[in-house]
């Protein structure tokens, strides 16, 4: 088989070697092929340069992108501060304001205890007297029971 291919190649280039056409278009092929190597370095020329200017529009780009970031991050960075300002003040407002209700809570405390200590007192002494004039009213009878008593002897 490789015998028909070789001896079918070989008829083939002698037919084309004998063709008018075939050699002029084979000496055009070569032409082509010299202007494309010769273009090659002017192609190259072209694509660097294009290569440079998307080069460096994408740098300037990326350049402005990262300003715009920044200066975002500078707007974000004062805001937060500016929060953590406000909390603070807003701690130290609570905390003194604690504080304050803390002592009106003592003082108030102080005055619930008081007045519960004088009822206390007062109802101790309430009772106290109670028991004084019962022992009064005891001896009261008991003396009026004597003297009845003697009355009632003496008759």
């Amino acid at each position: 088989m490789e015998n028909w291919l070789s001896g079918l190649k070989q008829k083939i280039s002698a037919e084309l070697s004998t063709n008018q056409n075939a050699k002029k278009l084979a000496a055009e092929l070569q032409k082509i092929s010299k202007e494309l190597k010769s273009k090659r370095t002017q192609i190259n020329k072209y694509l660097n340069t294009e290569k440079d200017k998307t080069v460096k529009t994408a740098g300037a780009k990326y350049n402005s992108l990262l300003k715009q970031v920044h200066a975002t991050q500078k707007l974000v960075d004062k805001e937060v501060k500016k929060a953590v300002v406000q909390i603070k003040t807003s701690a130290k407002k609570v905390e003194k304001n604690l504080g304050t209700y803390k002592k009106q809570a003592i003082v108030q405390k102080n005055k619930l205890e008081k007045k519960w200590r004088q009822a206390t007192t007062k109802k101790t002494a309430v009772k106290a007297k109670p028991a004084a004039t019962s022992a009064v009213k005891k001896t009261a009878t008991k003396k009026k029971t004597a003297v009845k008593a003697k009355k009632a002897i003496s008759k």
